[in-house]
């Protein structure tokens, strides 16, 4: 079998590579006349065009790549461009996702090109489905690499808070601007867990776990993703604490009022000579700030016991 495929003529696997590829491959000169595609090509070509002769890809796709004429000018150069590619939208529904498409351009030789098109209208939609989901969710969501640095993709949330991340941003540099210290903690914490230097429940216990936006509180927590033991990336989920807070200090002042109250029911006559003493050091307090004399030691007195 090896030595059959030996003596096979290099046209003939040309040919068997264009027929059998996966994708859809045009062969055609500098002026858009196409030579050869496969049955892909010609499918793909006739839902971007359905009433143009297939016979010159500049015609089949003036309306949806009007600039390909351009693009291939940039091959005619022997020294010039020997690959380009770029995404392409179609105004064709395939059960009621758009078709899109991704264009490759590849400089076989002199006024030779090769055009390879491939369908990506399902990589598409999945990313739209995953936009919406973000988008949803009421928390900060991105992810970050063991080296530190972040995805561009994140939810809404988090863009309202911080902004958008740069894909490939490192972590601390993306949140620097809205808290200096939290980056700075986390730069130090991530260069140890990029060099092994503590386990790595360790390192993401030691990551700081408050951010300030502009005023508005953050809580932060981190989910390590692990692939056969080794670290992939850290899912970094931010919430906003303003309402948690909230309710912690209203809390905090229902226990207060409660204890008051709990006073009040216990000793009532205690309760009176409470507020009938705290009525009197006020007024002492308050003596001087209206012109009369007040003895330092005096006020510092009342200070005390105001306190107390």
């Amino acid at each position: 079998m090896s030595g059959m495929t030996e003596n096979r003529d290099p046209y003939e696997e040309l040919l068997e590579f264009v027929y059998l590829s996966p994708g859809a491959l045009i062969r055609m000169n500098e002026h858009g006349d196409i030579e050869m595609m496969n049955a892909i090509g010609a499918n793909i070509l006739s839902e971007v065009s359905p009433t143009t002769h297939l016979a010159n890809l500049f015609d089949v796709m003036h309306v949806v790549a009007p600039h390909l004429p351009a693009m291939v000018a940039g091959f005619s150069d022997e020294r010039g461009t020997i690959c380009s590619g770029e995404r392409i939208g179609v105004d064709v529904e395939r059960n009621g996702e758009p078709l899109v498409l991704s264009l490759d351009l590849i400089k076989l030789g002199r006024n030779r090109i090769m055009a390879a098109l491939h369908d990506i209208s399902t990589i598409e939609s999945a990313h739209r489905a995953r936009r919406v989901i973000l988008d949803s969710v009421s928390d900060g969501l991105f992810t970050v690499d063991r080296r530190g640095r972040v995805s561009g993709e994140c939810s809404s949330s988090l863009r309202n808070w911080l902004g958008a991340p740069v894909d490939g941003q490192y972590f601390w540099t993306y949140v620097a601007p809205s808290d200096a210290l939290f980056a700075s903690s986390v730069e130090v914490v991530w260069e140890m867990i990029a060099d092994d230097v503590l386990p790595l429940e360790a390192c993401l216990e030691e990551l700081p776990k408050r951010l300030d936006a502009r005023g508005i509180p953050l809580g932060v927590t981190y989910q390590a993703n692990l692939v056969n033991g080794t670290l992939t990336h850290v899912l970094v989920v931010v919430r906003d604490l303003t309402a948690q807070l909230e309710r912690e200090r209203l809390d905090t002042e229902q226990r207060e009022l409660m204890g008051v109250l709990t006073s009040l029911t216990s000793d009532r006559e205690g309760f009176r000579a409470f507020l009938e003493e705290m009525e009197r050091l006020v007024g002492e307090l308050t003596a001087q700030s209206s012109g009369r004399a007040c003895e330092r030691s005096v006020t510092l007195r009342a200070l005390h016991t105001l306190k107390g």
